[in-house]
């Protein structure tokens, strides 16, 4: 169970993954989460950064979707000047949102980058279903009591992920 729960890498910030590290991990796709992962969760539209950063793999020829558990109406606000393919209320981490986004960009899981803030969410639903996962640090702490929880649990899983070196 905790080997699911291990991302393959690990960043301090979504900056830090580029076209060439998706390419070097035999990516043709990366499936972005949006909350803590692009922007905090209480940032409604994509920043200027942003979306240069995601343009930046739209121009190298990588396809590009927005997976979060989050709501419609807060994917559809966030995604409205973007205009990528996006799932909301998602799931994660079970299987359905994530195969669909990779089977309508028509890559193979082994094409699949995932990039996501949440070990119990998005970088197990990742590992379940074979994706190259990059779990990077929460952009904001301040979260719902459900996902400071996890959070506390993420760590302990963390701690013993470095431990090993």
């Amino acid at each position: 169970m905790v080997k699911k729960l291990v991302p393959d890498k690990t960043v301090d910030t979504v900056f830090e993954v580029t076209p060439e590290l998706v390419r070097a991990c035999g990516g043709k796709m990366v499936i972005f989460d949006i909350d803590n992962t692009l922007v905090s969760h209480d940032t409604p539209h994509p920043t200027p950064e942003i979306c240069t950063f995601l343009k930046k793999f739209e121009q190298e020829g990588i396809k590009i979707a927005l997976v979060s558990n989050n709501s419609k109406v807060r994917v559809s606000l966030f995604n409205q000047s973007l205009g990528l393919p996006a799932s909301h209320r998602s799931a994660k981490p079970f299987k359905f949102a994530l195969k669909r986004a990779a089977r309508r960009a028509g890559v193979s899981a082994e094409e699949v980058v995932l990039v996501g803030d949440q070990l119990f969410t998005d970088i197990w639903g990742g590992n379940r279903m074979g994706f190259t996962t990059v779990l990077v640090t929460p952009i904001k702490r301040d979260e719902t009591r459900f996902v400071s929880l996890k959070r506390r649990f993420e760590e302990k899983i963390i701690g013993k992920d470095e431990k090993k070196g």
